[in-house]
């Protein structure tokens, strides 16, 4: 992967994606999917390509929505990562990789008005700096996915389901999440979670709220956007708090891999604690 950016725009992106299908060949899912790697934004100077691997292991089972979270998240931790190099909020870079005239931006802007994610934002850096063993972080994640109806998948004993019975279209979502971090142990708490998800036409307002936490909509498919792929949001406020921690430590790197799921040991090594730290 390559990046110029300048104010955090993206000049120039490759990426090549390598995928494990495991003993056999036989899974395309993941190919029609790899256009949610652009996730909305600006994509003129970027080029991706997906390498499906064979090797020794058994096939996974495809499941709900699948390469959404892999390729989605991908490219938002790409947008992380300009953002520590560069200085910027990543809300900020996101808005800079966006197309000018798409009603997504202003879908962002409202949804940080209305979460007063910069308040929050602020009081989480006074509260880090007051505190040298608990710290909190805070994150926004978007998403835009595309449904594909193409494959013509046999989902009923009775009933061939054929992709000219509907059209395929786009599900939106944003989310932000806010964590505190036990800076001792690696243990965290989920502390807040905001949600703003298009639903397409509501049934029942009810069942809309249940299905955006639980499940999916019978107008459109929302359970996997926000219950799936937009819970790297949790990472990305981890990753705010451990900012804070290793920067008390001595660290001065600005940036650092993070895996998922990231284990309680992982995040507890992340820290970058001393012993003389430690001193009573």
């Amino acid at each position: 992967m390559k990046l110029l950016q300048i104010a955090g725009q993206i000049l120039k992106l490759e990426n090549s994606i390598y995928v494990d299908s495991g003993a056999t060949l036989n899974d395309i899912v993941t190919t029609q999917l790899l256009p949610n790697f652009s996730n909305g934004y600006n994509t003129e100077n970027w080029y991706w390509q997906l390498n499906t691997v064979r090797t020794h292991k058994p096939n996974n089972t495809t499941a709900r929505s699948p390469g959404t979270l892999e390729l989605t998240s991908m490219i938002e931790n790409i947008m992380q990562h300009i953002a520590a190099v560069t200085g910027q909020d990543p809300i900020d870079v996101r808005l800079a990789n966006m197309p000018a005239d798409t009603e997504r931006r202003q879908f962002i802007k409202d949804f940080r008005t209305s979460t007063n994610y910069e308040t929050r934002k602020t009081e989480i850096d006074e509260y880090n700096t007051q505190h040298r063993w608990k710290k909190r972080g805070i994150a926004l994640r978007r998403l835009r996915t595309k449904q594909s109806f193409q494959q013509d998948v046999d989902l009923a004993a009775l009933y061939m389901y054929n992709h000219n019975d509907h059209e395929a279209y786009n599900v939106f979502g944003i989310a932000c999440a806010e964590i505190e971090l036990d800076v001792l142990t690696g243990n965290f708490l989920l502390t807040r979670v905001d949600i703003l998800q298009d639903t397409g036409e509501s049934m029942n307002p009810l069942l809309d709220n249940h299905n955006v936490e639980e499940g999916t909509l019978r107008a459109k498919a929302v359970g996997e956007p926000t219950t799936t792929v937009l819970s790297i949001v949790v990472l990305f406020a981890i990753r705010y708090a451990l900012n804070s921690a290793r920067s008390n430590a001595g660290n001065t790197d600005t940036w650092y891999n993070m895996g998922a799921p990231s284990t309680i040991e992982e995040i507890l090594l992340l820290t970058e604690n001393r012993y003389q730290d430690f001193h009573l």
